[in-house]
């Protein structure tokens, strides 16, 4: 994927305003490009993670098997077999030939073994089977094993005792048809192969330890799957440098103790439903403010001291052992959504990546007791449909950029932070490599803390943007170390007197003001011919407010009302005007003409 800095474009293409309210021609465009050079020069580093086409399911794998070559019927005393490649072996129904194979009857300790080099395809039509120890059904041959559940069949699997398995495969595992199975019991997978192609039918797994294990990859493209789980619902390693789950249809719905999605390398999810709950989901973490810095958190028996930011992995029981990863979708690499209905509620982080994440379609609804996305490197929004219903910190990258698509943003503590991760490239991690870009889209961000935090830069050219943070006089609803450039969009912010910074760049004029706004009033912004600007009921008190749009016309008045009653009346003025909080200078300045250097004085004082 391609997580270049589109908006640095925009900000350089325009004259600014320092927030002192100089004139724009003071300050050269080449001043912007010396001051966000460095972060456009990111676009060649920020993709560490390796880039790869997932496999698609080809329409043989979606055709259920028909005309079984040989039928087998299992009874608790024997097994009936008509037709070639099965041999009976005790309780078991061995093949040693590929083909179809038809299977029924119920039997209490039967098994199917596979050892053919050949691809085996078997139809269930009325199978319950029931085995203690290893694997109920097993391929240890070279060829492909195809299940068909025949439509409108039920079918079982039942495992007992340890290191048992539902359905094993030395080799690709591809379940079709238009009947169900249910797979209960086993303490290891419910089923495991090289790779794990879901592809039609009703799944139904009760697992004791992992749902699907894949060892190459998973892909889900039609049919129904549910996994209730002791351990991760959908888990794939790296082999042959794969490891990844590819999800373009059907449906899967996990409950785990654990991760909902894990893999290596990385998730691609383009359509289908995938409703995931891992860890009793985000309600079973509770935070409680502990009068200090940080607040407790608590999951079950384990908790934090309060003595650092919250992080659901700090989370310890009495005896000092760790509360385990129960993420949603954790990923080793990147995870990419372009489609689909994705719903999570997660204990621990809802996406989980060490490279990249990106949304550019769908439906995107979250719920964490931590992050709503964290990634060690960098979070991209291009489009789509995303919620973040509950979580500690919404978004937690190395940088965000935010270039389309409407999100609603809900967190206890931080919204969008850019202040963390590495490079996984060239382990970079000085300030120029945390950002937020925002460029287009519609954000609405609600928080008990900071609104939008960057340990180095904020850039907004386009959107709409609306903040509500808490009204603590350490959090802010903006706060950065290098500077804010705001080019374009429409941006409202509502925060605290303390922390908060106005942009320290701007193409236009933006109200900044100190006003004690109350939780529940209806403020607006409003010109001086009744025309309305913005309009929003506030979640929280605030003691700041900070606006820009288009429609704002230097030297014409603007009122800012509470509900009915006018606040205050100002002038608009080049610059950031109104006396709020301003637009602290940092180093980022250096590059400027030496004609500003009282100016640049001034803010640092």
């Amino acid at each position: 994927m391609n997580l270049m800095l589109r908006a640095l474009a925009a900000v350089c293409s325009v004259a600014v305003s320092l927030n002192t309210g100089c004139k724009a021609d003071d300050i050269t465009h080449s001043s912007v490009e010396n001051s966000t050079s460095q972060y456009a020069a990111l676009g060649g580093t920020v993709e560490a993670e390796e880039s790869f086409v997932p496999d698609k399911v080809a329409e043989e794998d979606l055709a259920p098997a028909t005309n079984a070559e040989c039928t087998v019927k299992f009874g608790d005393d024997s097994i009936a077999v008509q037709g070639d490649g099965v041999r009976v072996s005790g309780s078991d129904a061995v093949i040693t030939e590929g083909g179809v194979y038809s299977f029924s009857g119920e039997s209490a300790q039967g098994r199917i073994i596979v050892q053919s080099s050949e691809d085996v395809s078997l139809i269930l039509d009325g199978l319950s089977l029931s085995a203690e120890g290893g694997a109920v059904i097993e391929n240890s041959g070279t060829g492909r094993l195809v299940v068909t559940l025949a439509a409108g069949a039920d079918n079982s699997i039942i495992c007992s005792g340890a290191d048992t398995i539902g359905i094993y495969s030395a080799s690709d595992i591809v379940i079709k048809g238009g009947g169900g199975l249910y797979i209960g019991g086993s303490s290891e997978s419910a089923v495991c192969g090289g790779a794990v192609k879901l592809c039609g039918g009703v799944l139904d797994i009760a697992s004791l330890g992992d749902g699907i294990v894949g060892e190459k990859y998973v892909l889900s493209a039609a049919g129904s799957t549910e996994i209730k789980c002791g351990g991760d619902g959908v888990k794939v390693s790296d082999v042959d440098g794969m490891g990844y789950v590819s999800i373009s249809g059907g449906a899967l719905d996990i409950v785990g103790a654990c991760d909902g999605i894990q893999v290596d390398k990385a998730v691609f999810i383009s359509g289908g439903e995938v409703k995931l709950n891992c860890g009793g989901g985000s309600s079973a973490v509770l935070y409680r403010a502990s009068g200090a810095r940080y607040p407790v958190g608590k999951h079950g028996g384990y908790s934090t001291d309060g003595r650092s930011d919250f992080d659901f992995a700090k989370l310890v029981s009495g005896d000092g052992s760790s509360v385990g990863s129960k993420k949603g979708i954790k990923s080793g690499g990147s995870i990419e959504i372009s489609g689909g209905a994705v719903e999570i509620s997660s204990a621990d982080d809802s996406f989980n990546a060490r490279g990249s994440v990106s949304v550019s379609g769908g439906t995107v609804v979250l719920s964490s007791g931590d992050d709503g996305i964290h990634a060690d490197g960098g979070i991209q929004i291009n489009g789509g449909k995303l919620s973040v219903d509950n979580s500690y910190n919404c978004f937690e990258g190395m940088f965000v950029e935010i270039n389309g698509g409407e999100l609603s943003l809900n967190a206890y503590r931080s919204g969008i932070v850019a202040a963390g991760g590495t490079n996984l490239a060239q382990g970079l991690t000085d300030s120029t490599q945390r950002f937020v870009s925002i460029s287009d889209g519609r954000i609405e961000l609600k928080t008990g803390g900071s609104g939008v935090d960057s340990g180095g830069a904020v850039m907004i050219s386009g959107g709409a943007v609306t903040v509500f943070s808490g009204d603590k006089p350490r959090f802010g609803s903006v706060d950065y170390r290098d500077f804010f450039a705001l080019s374009g969009g429409a941006f409202a912010a509502f925060g605290s007197d303390g922390a908060t910074k106005a942009p320290s760049l701007v193409a236009r004029p933006c109200l900044s003001v100190f006003a004690e706004l109350t939780k529940g009033s209806v403020i607006s912004v409003q010109g001086a011919d009744g025309c309305v600007l913005f309009s929003e009921t506030i979640p929280h008190d605030a003691s700041s407010f900070i606006f820009s749009s288009d429609e704002i016309e230097l030297g014409k008045e603007y009122s800012i009302y509470a509900d009915d009653a006018i606040v205050m009346t100002l002038t608009a003025a080049e610059g950031v005007f109104g006396g709020g909080p301003d637009g602290r200078s940092t180093g980022v300045f250096d590059e400027l003409d030496a004609d500003n250097d009282s100016n640049r004085d001034e803010l640092a004082a």
